[in-house]
Formats: structure tokens, C-alpha cells, sequence
């Protein structure tokens, strides 16, 4: 039986879910047409799952999606970057998926 989800992650297979059809499109539209994207809201509000459900609809011929979770790095040095550090840490990022 699906019920709310009021937490975490979204299971279509347990929770009610609003179909996002239009903002999946659009969003999938933007990244083709090479737009850089921010997806900001409030907490629980879906930016989440709508981006998993984007890259899901992405051509994987096309693209190579990374999704990078801050979240995660609350207590270590990473959160305390700035500047270049950041940069750095993304190109370190970049140099691991090209050798893989």
C-alpha cells in the first residue's frame, strides 16, 4: 500500500508521487540546448527525484550525468573551500572520470 512520503528519498512504488511530465521535458530541454540549470526550492519540495528523473530521460549516448551531493561533506575539509579550492576539487573530480 503506497502512502505520503514525508522524508527521504521518493519510491514511486511506495509513495504517491505527482507527475512531473512537463518539468522533466523542460528541464531535459535545457540541458540539450546546453543552459546552465539551477534548481532551487525549498527543502522536500522534489529538486531531487526531479533531477534523477531528467537524467533518467537524458540520452546516455549524449551524456555522462554527475550528480554531486554537498550534503555529505558537512564535517570535512571540502565544505571549507572556497574559491579555488573548489575548483580544484572539481577538476581532481574530472581527472578521476576521464582515467576511468
Amino acid at each position: 500500500m503506497r502512502r505520503f512520503g514525508t522524508e527521504g528519498p521518493v519510491n514511486p512504488q511506495e509513495h504517491y508521487v505527482v507527475t512531473r511530465s512537463e518539468e522533466i521535458a523542460d528541464l531535459v530541454r535545457r540541458i540539450a540546448a546546453g543552459k546552465y540549470i539551477t534548481l532551487f526550492a525549498p527543502r522536500q519540495t522534489g529538486k531531487t527525484t526531479l533531477f534523477q528523473a531528467a537524467v533518467a530521460a537524458l540520452p546516455l549516448v549524449d551524456y555522462f550525468p554527475i550528480q554531486l551531493n554537498f550534503d555529505d561533506t558537512r564535517n570535512s575539509e571540502i565544505r571549507y573551500l572556497g574559491g579555488s579550492g573548489f575548483r580544484e576539487y572539481v577538476v581532481l573530480c574530472t581527472i578521476v572520470l576521464d582515467n576511468r
